[in-house]
């Protein structure tokens, strides 16, 4: 993590290897399902514990990543309260903590690097949507400014949401493309043999898989575009597979003005553990 850090504190950059765990503060919104929360538990997963110590925050309720997470022995505080109590608590809580980073899991939560103001602690924040579009829509333009105000570097989880956002930094601020980890798991091979049977596919079938909830900010109109697109080419087939969070009937329509066969782009709907 040293290198998202514009201006890393000495302890980080001269930490021998036998000193203690550098404590990072985490802060994200909440812990129900989503792709967000699947990728924060890998991220937990595969920290280096012998250089960072995390401690979870959440500002706004459990869910069923709680116990996952709970059983990687990760310390895990519930902030409540008024919004301005939360700030104060948590600028409180990560002083108590020594800190050597805030981490901001979302955009939403990037606000919380505001309350860090004076404390010196470097604050990375988080993009893992298009742009703003996790943001409470009253209030945009202040919520896009206190977004950006309190981070001292960015990451984003896709190079066009990183495009979007680079005019809108500072000098001082950086910005970072990271992607989504993907979980190996031991039988995937007889997963996609599963898969490809139940979708009529040949081994010899190309295949694109997309998995997230259908939500305007998940921007699954540019997946479909792109494969309608790849079909002029060569045939490619492909799913989405997530459930219908207000988007399908608008995805389904784009899909059959691309005029395919009705096999090249499906919607499976919720598929679990996708």
């Amino acid at each position: 993590m040293n290198v998202l850090l514009s201006n890393p504190p000495a302890a980080v950059m001269a930490k021998p290897e036998t000193a203690a765990p550098i404590p990072i503060a985490l802060i994200h919104g909440q812990l129900s399902h989503g792709g967000s929360e699947r990728q924060l538990y890998y991220f937990l997963q595969c920290c280096d514990r012998r250089v960072w110590s995390p401690h979870l925050f959440v500002a706004g309720e459990m869910g069923v990543w709680e116990e996952p997470i709970r059983a990687l022995q990760i310390p895990l505080t519930l902030l409540t309260g008024t919004p301005l109590h939360k700030l104060w608590r948590f600028r409180r809580a990560s002083q108590r903590l020594g800190a050597g980073l805030v981490l901001s899991w979302g955009a939403y939560t990037n606000a919380y690097g505001v309350a860090m103001g004076g404390t010196g602690i470097p604050v990375i924040g988080s993009f893992r949507n298009a742009t703003f579009a996790d943001l409470p829509a009253r209030g945009r333009r202040f919520w896009r400014w206190l977004s950006l105000a309190g981070i001292n570097a960015a990451v984003c989880n896709s190079i066009e949401t990183l495009d979007a956002l680079a005019p809108q930094l500072s000098g001082h601020q950086q910005l970072y493309y990271v992607p989504n980890g993907v979980e190996r798991f031991a039988d995937r091979g007889n997963q996609r043999l599963r898969w490809r049977r139940a979708l009529g596919l040949t081994h010899s079938d190309l295949l694109v898989v997309g998995v997230g909830r259908l939500t305007a900010q998940k921007n699954f109109t540019r997946f479909v575009d792109a494969v309608i697109l790849a079909n002029r080419q060569l045939p490619v087939h492909a799913v989405i597979a997530g459930p219908d969070m207000g988007e399908g009937a608008a995805l389904q329509r784009r899909i059959d003005a691309g005029e395919l066969p009705a096999d090249r782009i499906r919607l499976l709907g919720p598929v679990p553990d996708a």
